[in-house]
């Protein structure tokens, strides 16, 4: 009940208060002020898929014990409470574990809930191109993904399930880098019923991108299903996908395919190390239905065929990794 000067009483969270006072050297200190109570809790929580080798916290603490240094976490930024948690980690078992500051929590939300259809409108956006992502979430995780692309200006028009959860899909980097994929929620027959209404809309020369694999609760016909009911109206397809899904939406004309070079290998059956086999590969695809073929190759850049015939080649710049997750989408 003091004048209202705006200096009587304050609320911070702690973990900022205590790491600003003591790396940026300000004028005050813990011992500055007096704590009167404690009002709001804000839990840190380490997170896996239900599949994870790690069932508990003693099994990621072994892991990290037996490769110093090689497991990794990442927080919204530097001296905040994920930073801090992970400190105090490191302190109570005696390992070394790699902090990833990132530039806020939606980053670092990207980074565990990152996916092709979120990569892909990323990447547009970054373009200056307008999409719209569209697709299935559930429960919690999906409401935290659809905040976290809202943060960052992405539009979405996703299909609510009843029942499920959004996956949470992880990436460890040990040494060689290991991915942790969950399996997401079941999708019934009348989610796909709504997606293909959404897609009915779309009009002439409106660009799809079909990226990804499909959930086991749906049949490996999707993308054939999806395309087969957009015939005829003049909608430009490009999929992302491998082996069979890819291959069986060829003769629907896609616009553009994507497979990596293994991926491309693997579909006609061959290893291909040079242009010249890439090339004669993704010819072979043209001549199935695609229209455009581009190739990515990790560090080796891009190639592209296009629907005339003439071959496009594209290095990539060298650099070192931090985080590989939307790469090849990207």
């Amino acid at each position: 009940r003091g004048s209202k000067d705006g200096l009587t009483m304050t609320a911070y969270n702690m973990p900022h208060f205590i790491a600003q006072s003591i790396v940026n050297k300000t004028k005050f200190s813990v011992d500055t002020f007096e704590p009167l109570g404690n009002w709001g809790a804000d839990p840190a929580v380490l997170i896996v898929p239900k599949d994870s080798k790690f069932k508990n916290v003693a099994d990621l603490v072994a892991f990290a014990k037996e490769n110093p240094g090689k497991v990794t976490i990442n927080g919204a930024g530097l001296y905040v409470g994920h930073h801090i948690a992970t400190l105090q980690l490191q302190k109570a078992t005696g390992v070394k574990m790699s902090y990833i500051p990132e530039k806020g929590g939606t980053e670092a939300i990207q980074n565990v809930l990152g996916g092709k259809v979120i990569n892909v409108s990323g990447v547009l956006r970054e373009l200056g191109c307008e999409s719209v992502a569209l697709g299935f979430v559930a429960g919690e995780t999906g409401a935290w993904l659809e905040r976290g692309l809202a943060a960052q200006g992405l539009r979405t028009d996703f299909i609510h399930l009843a029942e499920g959860m959004t996956r949470i899909n992880v990436k460890i980097k040990a040494g060689t880098e290991t991915e942790l994929n969950g399996a997401g929620p079941s999708i019934p027959e009348s989610a796909m019923q709504q997606l293909e209404a959404q897609l009915d809309t779309l009009q002439p020369d409106d660009i799809l991108v079909l990226a990804g694999s499909i959930p086991k609760s749906l049949s490996q016909s999707t993308y054939e299903r999806l395309l087969a009911g957009l015939e005829g109206h003049g909608v430009r397809a490009v999929v992302d996908a491998t082996q069979d899904l890819l291959v069986n939406v060829l003769p629907y004309h896609p616009f553009l395919i994507k497979p990596n070079d293994h991926e491309l290998g693997e579909i006609v059956g061959r290893e291909l190390k040079t242009d010249e086999e890439i090339t004669a590969a993704a010819r072979a695809l043209q001549e199935k239905g695609a229209r455009n073929v581009l190739v990515s190759m990790a560090g080796n850049g891009a190639l592209l065929v296009d629907e005339h015939g003439e071959v496009h080649r594209i290095g990539c710049p060298k650099g070192k990794v931090v985080n590989s997750v939307g790469a090849g989408d990207s």
